[in-house]
């Protein structure tokens, strides 16, 4: 989960709306990736599924994750860390 300022999430709401996360067929073993944004409590989650943990770990990496990561942090974004990864009890 990533957290800003309520004011600043809503001042750069459309740019954060305008950013793309392409994965392409490069990344092997993602299966989804999802972005959400809760404007009332001020945050960030993306969520992903991977086929197995070595493809999640792709992520800590790629180079594109890591200007992003640059971008989110220029617009105030805090990330929490450690990213953790959740193997899959059930689904719908």
């Amino acid at each position: 989960m990533l957290s800003l300022e309520s004011s600043q999430i809503r001042r750069n709401h459309n740019q954060l709306k305008s950013l793309n996360f392409f994965f392409g067929q490069a990344l092997r073993g993602n299966r989804n990736y999802c972005v959400g944004i809760d404007l009332q409590n001020s945050a960030i989650t993306n969520v992903s599924v991977w086929d197995t943990l070595e493809d999640a770990q792709q992520m800590v990496s790629l180079r594109e994750m890591l200007d992003l990561a640059g971008t989110f942090a220029g617009l105030g974004v805090q990330f929490e860390r450690p990213i953790t990864n959740h193997e899959t009890l059930w689904t719908l």
